[in-house]
């Protein structure tokens, strides 16, 4: 739940309960000082639900840029902090406050029944609007070409989008990866065959790049050139990412640890890749090699937790440096510490 979302809710149902509160007329309203006076204090409160609501889209906005349903709620936020406005405005002004709330509320009916016509003319087009807002983040770099929304050009915001389209395409050589996945978004007709399109030019660089880096521990076969083929693109995304970062000394931040870790697997070489994420974490995976290439991905276990291990990046070190066992719980288990890390079941 967003919080321009929670905050307009809250502000909707204070203006829901002031408009029960108050009631078409005084003679009608809620009896007794309290409920009044709580009534009042409520009325003045909105502006600030409202307000903080504005803030939070415009947060967003200025972090993702315009959407339609960003668009959407933009309008939404606006209409509630006009509606707080007014109350407060009535509230604060002394007597005869609760006629003009009364009138407040016929006004900006007025106003959202406006506004919901405007929708529907092009003067508010939240698709063109949004397809401005992301090539022009794209244009001047505040987004890569992982976050320009061309899927959403393609299959969701309409003749604005396709325009958008065309825009982007407009002078780029036909095999720049822009191009290419104009071509594919316009291409395939849902939106996981077109990030695996993606992913499928991604692959060589990302292995070429973790092969570079990648270490190797204990007694095992090189890996061939193509070993990562048959590994799901963003698991080889995740690997070179972790290699990319580095230990305090300097060292890459991944490891692969030859040994025969399961008995239940024959012919196949078994091993355990270490690799630091985002946090300074070890994060730890299982694989089984075959003739030289990954042919699958395993989790990984901690038997000592019984849970998934928890290994900061000194973990890596100390794998590098020969600090570690391969020895029997059950099956044998990769030990670094007081962790025993063994194939997940």
């Amino acid at each position: 739940l967003s919080a321009a979302t929670a905050l307009m809710g809250s502000g909707l149902a204070a203006i829901t309960l002031i408009s029960a509160a108050l009631d078409r007329s005084d003679a009608e309203a809620v009896r007794g000082g309290v409920l009044l006076w709580a009534s009042r204090a409520l009325a003045v409160l909105v502006p600030l639900l409202a307000g903080l609501a504005v803030w939070a889209v415009v947060l967003r906005v200025r972090q993702y840029g315009w959407t339609p349903e960003r668009l959407m709620a933009g309008t939404a936020a606006a209409v509630l902090l006009a509606y707080g406005l007014a109350y407060a405005a009535a509230a604060l002004r002394g007597g005869g406050w609760m006629a003009r709330v009364r009138r407040a509320n016929v006004a900006m009916a007025l106003v959202v029944i406006a506004l919901a016509a405007l929708w529907l003319t092009p003067l508010l087009n939240a698709q063109r609007i949004a397809v401005v807002s992301q090539i022009a983040r794209f244009e001047r770099g505040a987004a890569t070409l992982d976050e320009l929304a061309l899927w959403e050009m393609a299959h969701d915001w309409g003749h604005a989008g396709a325009r958008g389209l065309e825009r982007l395409a407009a002078g780029q050589a036909e095999e720049s990866e822009l191009a290419l996945r104009i071509a594919d978004v316009q291409k395939h007709g849902s939106a996981y065959q077109y990030r695996q399109s993606i992913d499928a030019r991604r692959l060589p660089a990302l292995s070429a790049q973790l092969a570079e880096r990648l270490e190797f521990r204990g007694a095992g076969m090189p890996l061939k050139p193509g070993a990562f083929a048959e590994v799901r693109p963003y698991q080889v995304e995740a690997w070179a990412d972790g290699c990319k970062r580095s230990l305090p000394d300097g060292r890459a931040g991944c490891v692969l640890v030859w040994g025969d870790f399961s008995k239940g697997l024959a012919n196949v070489r078994q091993g355990m890749v270490l690799y630091l994420d985002g946090a300074n974490r070890t994060r730890v995976v299982f694989v089984r090699v075959r003739d030289g290439v990954v042919e699958d991905v395993d989790t990984v276990t901690d038997a000592v937790k019984g849970d998934w291990p928890e290994l900061d990046a000194g973990a890596i070190a100390r794998v590098m440096d020969g600090d570690f066992q391969i020895r029997p719980s059950w099956d044998k288990a990769l030990w670094i510490g007081g962790a025993a890390l063994m194939r997940g079941r």
